[in-house]
C-alpha cells in the first residue's frame, strides 16, 4: 500500500524540518524550558492515541486510523530522533466513562479485554 505524501513544515528560527506535530511539541517545551533559563528537565508523554470509535459524524475515530497513528508513533519512536517515555492511551476502552462516545473507546483492547 502506498503512504500517503508527509507534509513538511520547517521552523524558520531553528531550520529544522519537522514532518510531525509530536516533534514539534516536544521541542516547544524544551525552548521554551531553555528560553526560561532553567535546566533540561525529563519529558513524559503521559497520554497519547488515538479513538477507535466514537458517535456519528467523528469519522476519523475509527479502528484503522487508531492502528495506523498507533503503528507510526511506535515507528517513529524507535527511530529515536525524541528520546522519552511515551505511554499509549489507553490499555482498554473504558464502557462506564461518561460523555461523548468518542471519550469511551481510546484503548488498544476492548473493555472485556478481548482484541479490537
Amino acid at each position: 500500500a502506498n503512504s500517503p505524501k508527509r507534509r513538511r513544515y520547517t521552523d524558520p528560527y531553528s531550520g529544522i524540518a519537522y514532518t510531525n506535530l509530536f516533534d514539534i511539541m516536544l521541542d516547544s517545551v524544551d525552548s521554551a524550558v531553555k528560553s526560561l533559563g532553567l535546566p533540561k528537565i525529563p519529558v513524559v508523554v503521559s497520554e497519547i492515541g488515538w479513538p477507535t470509535s466514537g458517535d456519528p459524524g467523528e469519522v476519523a475515530a475509527n479502528l484503522e486510523n487508531a492502528r495506523v497513528f498507533n503503528q507510526r508513533l511506535i515507528e517513529h519512536l524507535r527511530r529515536g530522533w525524541n528520546k522519552v517515555p511515551v505511554y499509549i492511551f489507553a490499555l482498554f476502552d473504558e464502557d462506564q466513562k461518561t460523555g461523548a462516545a468518542v471519550e469511551k473507546h481510546w484503548g488498544l483492547l476492548f473493555g472485556n479485554g478481548s482484541r479490537k
